[in-house]
């Protein structure tokens, strides 16, 4: 029998909370996932860990998630970054930055819906 690798994830949230509401079912299905709530360190970490999914807030302390996400685009063009907020007049700078998606956060669909967008992207 074959074993298959599951993909790696990065959350990248300052509100620990959602990243530990996106991290459990994750877990569970048997991804391996960190967390990061400093986004500074989104760089340096993908650079050394090398993740196949980077899930990402907009709204952190500096620098916002987009902005992150074009300078990782500019080392990375595989990787698929998921660009997250609450708002979702933040589609539009995700998507110029190089997201391979953004997703509309819902508290109470999250868990659910993170399942789904993982579909896309796994084997």
């Amino acid at each position: 029998m074959v074993e298959t690798r599951k993909s790696k994830i990065l959350i990248v949230d300052d509100d620990i909370s959602i990243c530990k509401a996106l991290k459990r079912p994750l877990t569970l299905d048997g991804y391996f996932v960190d967390i990061l709530t400093a986004p500074k360190e989104v760089l340096n970490i993908h650079n050394t860990q090398k993740y196949d999914i980077i899930f990402m807030d907009t709204e952190m302390p500096l620098p916002i998630g987009y902005k992150i996400c074009a300078e990782l685009r500019k080392q990375d063009s595989v990787v698929t970054i998921i660009g997250m907020s609450s708002e979702r007049e933040y589609e539009k700078q995700w998507m110029d930055a190089g997201a391979t998606q953004f997703y509309h956060k819902d508290a109470i669909t999250m868990q659910k819906d993170v399942k789904k967008i993982l579909q896309q992207y796994v084997d």
